[in-house]
């Protein structure tokens, strides 16, 4: 599923930020290490990445298969591209012989 934010919609609430922040700040992961580090439980993570996916703020890169789990687990990234911060500006000396 590729990353297309869909129409904004009512705010996020504290869970679905706390996932973007943890997914932004550590990269991709499952649910269940989400809900491990959030400390909330694995149901309420879970629902909070399919709607976060489903809306385009996070994705699903790839699943892969967990020993004891029937299906292959999700992995989320972030859909957010955070910008390195800005340094000075140089403009160039032709840019102040105009004025």
């Amino acid at each position: 599923m590729r990353c297309t934010a869909k129409r904004p919609g009512r705010p996020l609430g504290e869970v679905a930020l706390a996932v973007l922040e943890r997914l932004e700040a550590e990269g991709p992961s499952t649910a269940r290490c989400l809900a491990e580090q959030l400390q909330l439980s694995m149901k309420i993570v879970w629902d909070t990445c399919n709607r976060l996916a489903a809306t385009g703020e996070i994705e699903i890169i790839h699943r892969r298969p967990v020993p004891g789990v029937n299906k292959p687990v999700a992995v989320y990234a972030s859909c957010r591209r955070t910008l390195p911060p800005a340094g000075p500006v140089r403009l160039p000396a032709s840019f102040f012989l105009g004025r």
